[in-house]
């Protein structure tokens, strides 16, 4: 008995198929058989469909009584030979036109320069009067007749080069620190640690040692500096508390190239200091300058290297005039503060104060009446 199903092929009609497949892909081919679509019916064999036939009925009409059918044999097909089938060709895909684009260009100037960069728009579109590009503003457009890929559409835009490069933030300058000046170089007598035990011994020797300070020179320093063995005074001289000559030329002696000793302790601290030059005076005696002159000092002692002597005139420490005499005086240590050429010029610069007279006391009133 017929059954019904459903199957593919890959023509416009049954009648025109070349077989039946029992998938949508068109990949496995129908069960060899007898096949109808109520009009025609063909047989399939191995994949292959062969001759259509026109069906006698096949709208299956309600059946009528009849005496029963006499069997007629069935007739033997007869093999037909198996077509071998056409491969359809592979349909080549149609290239679909690309459409043209036309753009129209500008050449744009460096906000801060005078570097140009050309621009690109699609034709019919709006350039910006600013473009950033490449951390870069452009400005100022003009039309060119050269060509570039750069597209302006995406840049960053703005209204004017002052908008699009802000005034920077400014990044505040470290304040350089200054850099201590080097050391000045003096001379020791002797290296660290190997001080004399007392000044006097040091004042005799020769400077070869370098020392280095943050004064002047060798008369400079005083008690509390410090001395240091390099010229960024960063390491200290170990005195060890003893007593070191320092001139400021090497090879110097200081008791005959004014040096000093110094005492110098663990710390490179000067502790003391001690002039190495031995220094001479001439004693002579005073006497009063006429009209002004003082009465305390009766002698004076001036080095030998001032040369004042008999005959100058000098200012004492009350403030009087004295002339030195040709005669010698003990030995003392009265200094003058100041010298001039004869006693008026320095009564002249000393007046003699005028004296206040004491005020006569008034005697308080006593007696009977008082209370």
């Amino acid at each position: 008995m017929a059954t019904t199903g459903t199957y593919y092929y890959s023509s416009s009609s049954f009648s025109t198929a070349t077989a039946l497949f029992t998938d949508t892909e068109l990949t496995s081919f129908a069960p060899d058989g007898w096949y109808s679509d109520q009009s025609i019916y063909r047989q399939q064999a191995s994949g292959v469909l062969f001759a259509e036939t026109s069906c006698p009925n096949c709208s299956s009409p309600t059946p009528t009584p009849g005496p029963a059918p006499v069997p007629v044999p069935a007739p033997v097909p007869v093999p037909v030979p198996v077509p071998v089938p056409v491969p359809v060709p592979v349909p080549v895909p149609v290239p679909v036109p690309v459409p043209t684009v036309s753009y129209d260009y500008k050449e744009y100037t460096d906000c801060n320069g005078s570097a140009t960069q050309i621009f690109r728009l699609v034709s019919g579109g709006t350039f910006q009067p600013v473009y950033k590009y490449n951390n870069i503003c452009y400005g100022n457009p003009s039309p060119t007749t050269s060509t570039s890929l750069v597209d302006a559409a995406g840049l960053p835009s703005f209204a004017n080069c002052g908008a699009c490069t802000p005034t920077p933030t400014p990044v505040p300058v470290p304040v350089p620190v200054p850099t201590p000046p080097p050391g000045i170089e003096l001379f020791s007598t002797n290296n660290v640690n190997l001080g004399q035990s007392s000044s006097s011994a040091a004042c005799v020797l020769q400077t070869s040692v370098s020392i280095y300070t943050s004064r002047a020179n060798v008369a400079s320093v005083q008690v509390g500096d410090i001395f240091y063995t390099n010229n960024t005074l960063t390491n200290i001289f170990n005195g060890g508390l003893k007593w070191y000559g320092v001139t400021n030329v090497n090879g110097d002696y200081p008791n005959l190239d004014n040096g000093y000793a110094f005492l110098i302790n663990s710390n490179g601290e000067v502790l003391s200091i001690t002039s190495c030059v031995t220094v001479t005076y001439n004693y002579y005696t005073l006497t009063a300058c006429p009209g002004g002159g003082g009465t305390l000092y009766t002698t004076v002692r001036a080095t030998f290297a001032s040369g004042v002597g008999p005959g100058d005139i000098v200012e004492m420490n009350d403030g009087r005039c004295y002339e030195i005499t040709e005669d010698a005086a003990p030995a003392n240590t009265n200094d003058y503060i100041n010298v001039y050429v004869d006693c008026t010029a320095c009564l002249t610069s000393n007046p003699t104060p005028t004296l206040t007279p004491t005020p006569t006391p008034t005697p308080t009133p006593g007696g009977c009446n008082e209370w």
